[in-house]
C-alpha cells in the first residue's frame, strides 16, 4: 500500500470542512467591516457553498444517491464559480468604469448546467462512476483555469498575485489529470476506500482550500490597504485629491521642478458665489455643483496634470511642463468645458470659476507660489469673476486671460 493510500479519507474531508467554514467565516467578517470593497461576499459565499458539498459528499450511503452525487457535486461547482465571481468582482475596485461580467459567467453557468445534467443521467438512469469522475474534474479544472487566467489579468506585476495565478493553473492541471488517470485506470469502488488515487484527490482537496484562502486573503487586504489609502488621499465628496495629497504633490513637483529648471505652474480655482447657491438651493445643490466643477476640471486636463480640493469651494491644479502663458489657455479651456458640462443643471446652480495662475520662479517656494497664484485669482474676482488671471511675480501686473489670446493670436 503506497504512502498516500494510508490516508483516511473522511478525516482529510474533516480537515477540508474545517477549513472551509473557518474562511467563510472570516471573509464574511471582513465584508461586514468593509461593506464597499467589492468581491468579498461572493468569495465568502464560494467558501460556504463548498462545507454542504463536503458533507453531503461525505455522507454518501447515509442520504439519497442523487443528493450525495449531484447535490453534493453541484455545490462544490457553485462554490467554484462564487470564487470566480468574485475574482471579477475585483476589479471594480480600483476602476471607476462600469466592468461586465455577465459574459463569463453565462459561461461558466452553461458547464455548470451540462455537468449537472450529466451527473443526474449517469447516476439516476446509467449508474457510470466513470462518467461522473470525469465531468465534475473538467468543469471544476475548466472554471479554476478561467479563474487563474483572470487573476493573471489582474496581477500587474504583484507577486502574490501572480503565484495565485500560478497555483490556480497548477490546481486545474490536477483536475485534468484527474480527468487522464479516471479514463485510463477507471474508478474505485467504493468512494471512501484506501485508495492512492482518491487520498490524492482528497489531500489536494485539503491543500487546494488552505492555499485558496491564504491567497485570497492577501488579495484581500491588498484591496482593504489600496481603499484605505485612496480613502486617506481622496476627497470623499469630488473623489478628487484632499488638500493634504494635492500639497504633497506641488512640493514634489516644485522640487522636480527646481533639479531640471522645466517650467510649472499653479492653478487655484473659486467657485463664483457659492455661498449664494448653498443658501438659495441647499447644501445638496452645493455639493453637486462642487462634484460638477471638479468634473469639468478634471476632463480639461492631462493626464499627468494634477487636481485637488484645496478649501471648501476652491481648487488647485498643478500643471507640470507649463508656463503661465499655456496655463491661461488651459483655463479658457476648463471654463468653457465646465460651462458644457454644467449646462443640464437648473440654472440658478450653474457654476463658474474665477481662475489665477502663478508660474514656479527660481525662489518660490510652495507657500509664495501659491501665494502669487490667489493673488492672481483674487485679481481675477476684482475683474468681476469667471475669468482668468495670471501673476509673474508677486509685484507685477496681472495678465489677462483675454489679453493673452490675442497676445497669441497676434504671434
Amino acid at each position: 500500500m503506497s504512502l498516500l493510500a494510508r490516508f483516511d479519507i473522511r478525516t482529510l474531508m474533516a480537515c477540508q470542512l474545517l477549513l472551509t467554514a473557518v474562511f467563510s467565516l472570516v471573509f464574511l467578517a471582513m465584508k461586514l467591516a468593509y461593506r464597499k470593497l467589492h468581491g468579498i461576499s461572493s468569495i465568502a459565499l464560494g467558501f460556504f457553498f463548498g462545507i454542504p458539498g463536503v458533507v453531503l459528499v461525505t455522507l454518501r450511503g447515509s442520504v439519497p444517491y442523487f443528493v450525495s452525487v449531484v447535490v453534493a457535486n453541484g455545490l462544490v461547482l457553485i462554490a467554484y464559480l462564487m470564487m470566480y465571481d468574485g475574482v471579477l468582482r475585483f476589479r471594480r475596485n480600483r476602476t471607476s468604469e462600469p466592468i461586465s461580467i455577465t459574459k463569463p459567467l453565462r459561461v461558466c453557468i452553461v458547464i455548470i448546467i451540462t455537468n449537472l445534467c450529466i451527473m443526474t443521467w449517469f447516476s439516476m438512469v446509467q449508474d457510470n462512476t466513470v462518467v461522473r469522475i470525469i465531468a465534475i474534474a473538467a468543469a471544476s479544472g475548466t472554471i479554476t483555469l478561467l479563474t487563474a487566467l483572470e487573476i493573471l489579468r489582474q496581477a500587474k506585476g504583484r507577486i502574490s498575485m501572480r503565484l495565485f495565478g500560478y497555483f490556480m493553473i497548477f490546481r486545474a492541471g490536477t483536475s485534468f489529470y484527474r480527468v487522464i488517470l479516471t479514463a485510463i485506470k477507471g474508478a474505485p469502488h467504493d468512494f471512501m476506500q484506501h485508495n492512492a488515487l482518491q487520498a490524492f484527490s482528497m489531500a489536494m482537496g485539503v491543500v487546494t482550500v488552505c492555499i485558496l484562502g491564504i491567497f485570497f486573503l492577501i488579495m484581500v487586504t491588498g484591496e482593504l490597504h489600496h481603499a484605505i489609502e485612496h480613502r486617506a488621499n481622496h476627497d470623499p465628496l469630488t473623489g478628487i485629491l484632499n488638500r493634504h495629497s494635492i500639497e504633497d504633490r506641488l512640493a514634489s513637483e516644485l522640487d522636480r521642478a527646481g533639479r531640471t529648471h522645466r517650467p510649472l505652474s499653479a492653478v487655484l480655482i473659486d467657485v463664483d458665489h457659492f455661498k449664494t447657491i448653498n443658501d438659495t438651493a441647499g447644501h445638496a445643490a452645493g455639493d453637486l455643483a462642487l462634484r460638477t466643477v471638479a468634473l469639468g476640471i478634471n476632463n480639461s486636463l492631462r493626464s499627468y496634470d494634477m487636481l485637488g480640493r484645496y478649501g471648501g469651494d476652491e481648487f488647485l491644479v498643478l500643471l507640470p511642463e507649463t508656463s503661465a502663458t499655456q496655463a491661461l489657455e488651459v483655463s479658457t479651456r476648463i471654463r468653457n468645458l465646465l460651462a458644457l458640462v454644467s449646462h443640464s443643471l437648473p440654472e440658478k446652480i450653474r457654476p463658474t470659476v474665477s481662475i489665477g495662475i502663478a508660474e514656479v520662479l527660481p525662489t518660490d517656494s510652495t507657500l509664495t507660489l501659491i501665494a502669487r497664484a490667489d493673488a492672481a485669482l483674487y485679481d481675477a474676482k476684482l475683474a468681476g469673476r469667471n475669468c482668468s488671471r495670471a501673476r509673474e511675480s508677486s509685484h507685477s501686473h496681472p495678465i489677462a486671460d483675454q489679453q493673452q489670446l490675442a497676445h497669441l493670436r497676434t504671434v
